[in-house]
């Protein structure tokens, strides 16, 4: 072991507890978005038939086109957008890592730095470990979680975006085609 004083010890598991709640919040929030899309493709689904019957029969006149703009999917749309705001929150929070462990290097360091004018290099040792283990556990910590954000809701998140576009453009087709009926 590199010597490391009870506080380094405590300062460390500190970052990492740290660290498991913000995974374990990475986790909830990719479970959320994974029944998020669930509920806005079936959301898209029903307003898209509704849109291909209307246009199919020719029949797309106001009431076809309120019915679709009422179901355009407003109650989705503003809980995943609620639900981002607080995933982004939780996913910026992973760039904390290294600075907490460059802040446990900066206060390790200090300690030996001071004790070079005595020449006691057994403190300069043991503020070299407890400097390297704080900022190893802060890069490691993130490096990790900044994995599993980039490999878990994030896809799922663009997955819904690309669905609300898709509901955009149909609701837009139908706009149109309802001014050509019209002409």
């Amino acid at each position: 072991m590199l010597g490391l004083s009870f506080g380094t010890i405590l300062y460390d598991l500190g970052i990492v507890a740290f660290g498991v709640v913000v995974l374990l919040m990475l986790m909830k929030y990719s479970g959320i978005f994974k029944k998020l899309k669930q509920d806005t493709r079936i959301k898209f689904e029903e307003t898209r038939n509704e849109a291909t019957i209307a246009r199919g029969t020719g029949n797309v006149g106001y009431e076809v086109i309120q019915r679709f703009n009422v179901q355009r999917m407003d109650d989705v749309r503003q809980r995943f957008n609620e639900e981002s705001a607080k995933y982004i929150s939780w996913v910026q929070s992973i760039s904390l890592f290294p600075l907490l462990g460059l802040l446990g290097t900066v206060v390790g360091l200090v300690p030996g730095l001071g004790s070079l004018t005595e020449q006691n290099f057994d403190v300069l040792y043991r503020s070299l470990g407890t400097a390297l283990s704080s900022t190893i556990v802060g890069i490691l910590c993130a490096i990790v979680l900044k994995v599993v954000s980039n490999f878990g809701a994030s896809t799922v998140v663009n997955e819904i975006e690309n669905i609300l576009v898709e509901n955009d453009r149909e609701y837009t087709n139908l706009l149109n085609f309802h001014k050509l009926s019209e002409e």
